[in-house]
């Protein structure tokens, strides 16, 4: 079976309980034999993240968003005037090119 998750951010790399339960979900799906994508639509928290992503090939982790936030200036255009205007355009195209 195919699965697709949407997430805003990456829940391998987020701090909480939501996080915990979304990996907890997608670890269970992948032992049982599942196909897990997990669509991430608000780009990467860290450095670290584009490294990992590649490394881990259980779930599948496909970033609509490829910015990454390296400072609070950035952080801020983006959630901003980004977020509002021309990421949801974008995100529209991926998400056509990726569900089709």
């Amino acid at each position: 079976m195919n699965i697709i998750l949407l997430r805003q951010y990456n829940p391998y790399f987020e701090i909480g309980a939501s996080a915990n339960r979304y990996r907890g979900l997608i670890d269970g799906l992948c032992r049982l034999g599942h196909s897990v994508s997990v669509v991430i639509v608000g780009g990467m928290k860290q450095k670290e993240e584009t490294e990992l992503a590649k490394r881990i090939d259980t779930p599948n982790f496909i970033y609509l968003s490829r910015s990454v936030y390296y400072n609070y200036f950035q952080n801020r255009f983006n959630t901003y005037v980004m977020d509002r205007t021309i990421k949801p355009l974008i995100l529209k195209c991926r998400l056509r090119k990726l569900l089709k």
